[in-house]
């Protein structure tokens, strides 16, 4: 059984052979472990979105310091390798997003997927569609969003249909690639609970 089907067999209750393997792992571990890692991954083989078997470069906003995310909101991160936080929200107050441009889809995320398909053919390839609350956090600072939530100005309001509309856009991109399914990605709970009251979720 090839890595796809293991993943859409497990999808479907319908017996894999094993566990399908999928990692997110922090360029940090990288720097840490280097090629033993490597080799734990050439031993292991990733089946979903695997990554090249080599110790990936730092892009910028894994490197230590502050980047300017594509939204314009100002990260900073306290050390190389790991994911940093925003410190200045591109919509610190409301008269800000008048301002706000949503960054450009692009028009296909097909090279991506086929990047992964020409190294392993028998990969199982999801693309991220993004995400909505960590977006919104993203762009407001969590505080702020939280009370937002809370508040539900109509400001709320259409932030929340700018980044739908992005969304929209990203997995309709997503759909035009070789891919076997988009993912979403977002956080809303702790150890213990939502991070917002259930029935507001």
């Amino acid at each position: 059984m090839n890595a796809c089907e293991c993943v859409i067999r497990t999808l479907q209750f319908n017996r894999p052979d094993r566990i399908p393997r999928q990692l997110w792992i922090l360029p940090s571990a990288f720097l840490e472990h280097g090629q033993a890692l490597v080799e734990l991954l050439r031993r292991y083989p990733i089946d979903i979105n695997p990554r090249p078997l080599a110790v990936p470069e730092l892009g910028p906003e894994w490197r230590k310091g502050t980047y300017v995310d594509e939204w314009g909101s100002v990260w900073l991160n306290l050390d190389d390798g790991i994911a940093g936080e925003v410190k200045q929200p591109a919509v610190a107050d409301w008269p800000a997003l008048d301002r706000l441009k949503p960054p450009p889809v692009p028009d296909t995320f097909a090279a991506p997927a086929e990047e992964i398909l020409r190294r392993r053919p028998d990969a199982f390839v999801s693309l991220v569609g993004g995400q909505i609350f960590e977006r919104l956090q993203y762009l407001r600072g969590s505080e702020a969003l939280y009370l937002d939530l809370m508040d539900q100005p109509p400001e709320l309001v259409r932030l929340c249909d700018i980044v739908m509309d992005h969304l929209h856009r990203r997995v309709e991109a997503c759909l035009r690639a070789p891919c076997h399914a988009v993912q979403f990605a977002d956080d809303w709970g702790s150890q213990r609970a939502l991070l917002i009251p259930p029935a507001l979720w």
